[in-house]
């Protein structure tokens, strides 16, 4: 009864998470083996019409989900059609071997033989479903193999001890079979084992845009894995008819295979994305929880769990210590990411932040650093008592050097300016590029006036020297204007336009000079270009 409770679980699931449009598949689904199941159970009619039903449906509902599968693989892109093909292959295969083991049920009053063509076709599934959910499973990253087989491996493991101690353990050991029927016997469970790992893998790593298609696909194939251990057990123990409520399994199966089928579209998987990663992390350890489970039942009731699943247990324990090796060396390397990511962003941060203060062309300090360095030399003045001075400078013969040798002889003057002035200012003052050829310099602690004027007819003096510029010398001059501030003066901007004052009148005096402002030249100020 809890295999038939579990398999109506998912259906009932679905309702309520797949789009309205699409929901009828789901109550279609759920109807189908709720029927079945209360069938199966009550038996109308008795034990003969119950076997009839169960002989005559699971082939049915086998090629019905053969065929949805087959219209899968028409919507879906190349690995998945092939997928989709591969799967609707291993359904035909299982529902042959149904009908075939209906025709001895039939035919032959029940005498089923130990072994015949029908364990052929049912052990042929097993193939097939593997290299579907592989050829589904080709598109994922090769960056996360290694604990994809590790997870692939303990999943394997994991089922291994659970199908040992209930099938495979009493199947090996039984001494009334023939070679070929203990083969036949091993094979179905080794098949389960193999499939129920390819699901889980295939869960682990399915994305949300097929999340609910393929669920349902390895939900069904689950649950036939299932009921094909029970079938074994059942085999080996009190017996298997027809009508069995194991039937219920079987058809479950079906019927979701085939509505994975019907919902499926045309994607192709994907890794789960980094903000859901409990799937990738928990999935694997359930299988491990269910061996951990059927440990703790065999110990109890056995005693012993003996030598195989001994060594099993022992591999189980060496495959999580390396998945969790993995997963530290996964966070070391993501770590060592984040940590080049953050430097990374901190160097940008400092980029911007210079290219919000300086001048990209020359690389001097730009208008809103200089304002912002004349009103911190202000604040200083007030507590030391000494002079500062801006000088401004504007070239001379700039403009004509710009148009005539073009703009890459204007910036390659501009920056060896840039850099002669800096040659002639001291490493505490300030040099700026404050637009065009206009630049200034903020000199702090001036020892007297005479300082200022010393800077300012040096920069004169300097910037007449010819600039080698490719193919030619180009000559230029400066005018420059100094404003000088006593402590308790004026504030930084009347500062400056004393300065660019002082600059002008420079310029209509004859240019290639400096001058020192002075009142009188506020009402003077012309332009001398």
């Amino acid at each position: 009864m809890w295999g038939v409770t579990a398999v109506l679980i998912y259906p009932g699931l679905c309702l309520v998470t797949v789009p309205a449009r699409r929901r009828w598949l789901s109550v279609l689904a759920a109807v189908l083996i709720a029927v079945f199941t209360l069938w199966t159970f009550v038996q109308p009619g008795g034990p003969g019409p119950a076997a009839v039903m169960s002989d005559l449906s699971s082939p049915v509902a086998g090629y019905l989900a053969a065929v949805a599968c087959a219209l899968a693989a028409r919507r879906g892109t190349r690995p998945m059609r092939i997928g989709w093909a591969l799967l609707a292959a291993g359904m035909v295969c299982t529902a042959t071997g149904d009908a075939i083991w209906a025709y001895f049920d039939f035919a032959r009053d029940g005498d089923v033989p130990p072994v015949s063509i029908a364990d052929a076709a049912y052990l042929a599934q097993v193939p097939l479903t593997l290299a579907g959910i592989a050829a589904m499973l080709a598109t994922r990253r090769p960056a996360d193999m290694i604990r994809t087989i590790l997870d692939g491996l303990t999943i394997s493991a994991s089922f291994l001890y659970v199908s040992w101690a209930t099938v495979l353990g009493s199947a090996l050991h039984s001494g009334t079979e023939t070679a070929l029927e203990r083969t036949v016997n091993l094979a179905y469970p080794i098949g389960d084992v193999a499939t129920a790992s390819m699901v889980f893998i295939m869960l682990a790593h399915v994305g949300p845009q097929l999340r609910t298609s393929l669920s349902l696909m390895g939900s069904g194939l689950l649950v036939l894995t299932v009921a094909d251990s029970a079938y074994a057990y059942l085999a080996q123990t009190s017996g298997y008819d027809a009508g069995d409520p194991l039937d219920c399994a079987w058809f479950a199966a079906f019927v979701l295979i085939g509505l994975a089928g019907a919902k499926a579209g045309g994607g192709a998987p994907r890794a789960v994305p980094r903000r859901d990663p409990w799937r990738l992390v928990t999935l694997p350890y359930v299988p491990l929880a269910l061996a951990l489970a059927a440990s703790v039942a065999v110990q109890a009731t056995r005693g012993t769990v003996g030598i195989f699943l001994y060594v099993d247990s022992t591999v189980l324990v060496i495959l999580v210590v390396a998945r969790q090796v993995v997963t530290l060396r996964e966070n070391a390397v993501l770590s060592r990411r984040l940590a080049s990511s953050v430097e990374d962003l901190q160097s940008r941060e400092e980029q911007l932040r210079h290219l919000a203060f300086h001048d990209p062309l020359t690389g001097l300090a730009n208008r809103a650093l200089f304002h912002d360095r004349v009103q911190h030399a202000i604040a200083r003045q007030s507590r030391e008592a000494a002079s500062i001075a801006i000088l401004y400078v504007d070239l001379d013969g700039f403009k004509g050097v710009n148009d005539s040798r073009g703009h890459a002889a204007g910036d390659a003057l501009l920056t060896m300016v840039a850099q002669r002035l800096l040659w002639c200012a001291r490493p505490s003052d300030t040099v700026a590029r404050l637009g065009g050829d206009e630049f200034a310099v903020l000199v702090e602690h001036l020892r007297d006036d005479e300082s200022a004027s010393g800077l300012a007819g040096r920069i004169v003096s300097v910037l007449t020297d010819p600039v080698e510029l490719p193919g030619a010398l180009a000559t230029v001059g400066a005018s420059v204007g100094v404003a000088v501030r006593q402590p308790g003066g004026v504030p930084a901007g009347e500062l400056l336009r004393q300065a660019d004052c002082a600059m002008y009148a420079a310029k209509v005096s004859g240019k290639g000079r400096f001058v020192t402002f002075t009142p009188e030249l506020l009402p003077a100020r012309a332009d001398a270009n």
